[in-house]
């Protein structure tokens, strides 16, 4: 009696090991992160290398707050894959029956037992499947998880009738997004140009940044961007793919004659096309539309003040030949203060009095075809 409970002990082991014997692996891998797609390559190997699968049912999850996955899957859009299905299988399929939850499901028919696809070994991967989600947001990361403790979960052998063991599944979670923006600026330079700052981080193959420019034709700071005319003004050229933050520049050195605050926008382009819109942000400045002298301040003054004018761009936008001069109320010139070229935009002189006395004064700009006189009072 001992013996036999001893046989069949032995039997019973030897009969797990059997079905134990081989153990399957997987690994999620991301093949296109931008911020409306989030494409994942399912991958699986066994410790042995040598063995076929037969039929699978293979469970993952996602955060349906972040990613989006059709309810009814769609063959070669919303799934691909690259083996399992077809020639001596079925055709493999991709469900969704929770909202949460896919299914790939793939069927070897007792017809064909053993005449599977070998599995890769330790040192390789065997592509299963491409799922492609859709993107919610693509500042928030995402979520994709192994549910191989599912009570659907299972892979059998070629046999189809041997289960293999789970091993190693690797998650795919917090993925970043092919270009992550930490800054994006804007500020008149040289007071005629607008120059551009940004800083990124860059995870994916990425080919450079389009720059887009437009006019705000309200003259404030809250419009709509869907109604909005964009123009592509310059490109940068990516550092390339850098898990640290670069900082990258444009000048804008042909800023409309509009009068209006000016929107710029910055897109990330891939090498393969593709392209996201990375920020949008709107000018603190104004650009002049028409010459101005503005009244100089603080007036009364006393010993300097400051004197602001607008050159407006030509029609060629080229810089224009200034005067600016200081004189008594008789009209007897005093002083120079500018004689020179100027770009077109915002200027501001100091003038600084030495031993004039208190009294009315007059300052008197002219640009081109413009020109403007204002008073200003000298007070001791």
């Amino acid at each position: 009696m001992k013996k036999f409970v001893l046989n069949i002990f032995i039997i019973s082991i030897l009969f797990v090991a059997a079905i134990f014997a081989t153990s399957v692996n997987g690994k999620l891998v991301v093949v296109k992160s931008d911020s409306s797609e989030l494409a994942i390559l399912v991958q699986i190997n066994t410790n042995t290398g040598t063995d076929d699968m037969g039929g699978a049912t293979m469970v993952i999850s996602f955060d349906k707050n972040k990613l989006i996955y059709n309810a009814e899957p769609v063959v070669n859009k919303d799934y691909k894959f690259a083996n399992f299905s077809g020639g001596n299988y079925n055709e493999a399929t991709v469900t969704r029956p929770l909202s949460d939850k896919i299914w790939i499901n793939i069927l070897l028919p007792t017809e064909n037992d053993n005449k599977g696809i070998v599995v890769s070994g330790p040192s390789g991967w065997t592509d299963v499947v491409t799922l492609n989600f859709g993107v919610k947001n693509p500042r928030d990361t995402s979520a994709v998880n192994w549910l191989q403790n599912n009570i659907f979960w299972q892979v059998y052998d070629g046999d189809n009738k041997t289960s293999w063991a789970n091993g190693n599944f690797t998650n795919l979670v917090n993925i970043p997004p092919s270009v992550e923006l930490l800054s994006f600026t804007a500020k008149l330079i040289d007071n005629s140009n607008i120059k551009l700052d940004w800083s990124t981080i860059s995870y994916s193959d990425n080919a450079g940044y389009d720059i887009e420019r437009s006019s705000n034709a309200n003259g404030n700071n809250t419009s709509s961007s869907s109604s909005t005319y964009w123009e592509k003004i310059g490109f940068v050229k990516s550092q390339g793919i850098l898990n640290t933050a670069v900082n990258y520049n444009f000048i804008d050195n042909k800023v409309p004659n509009s009068g209006n605050f000016l929107k710029y926008r910055l897109k990330s382009v891939n090498n393969d096309g593709s392209s996201a819109i990375l920020s949008e942000i709107e000018t603190a400045v104004q650009v002049p539309l028409t010459f101005e002298l503005a009244q100089n301040y603080p007036n009364p003054f006393n010993p300097s003040t400051k004197i602001n004018y607008n050159i407006p761009p030509s029609n060629n936008n080229q810089t224009q030949k200034v005067v600016l001069k200081i004189f008594n109320i008789l009209g007897d010139e005093i002083t120079t203060l500018v004689d020179e070229v100027q770009k077109p935009g915002k200027h501001e002189v100091e003038f600084k009095t030495n031993n004039l006395a208190s009294g009315v004064y007059l300052y008197r700009v002219e640009v081109g075809s413009f020109n403007a006189t204002k008073k200003m009072i000298l007070l001791r």
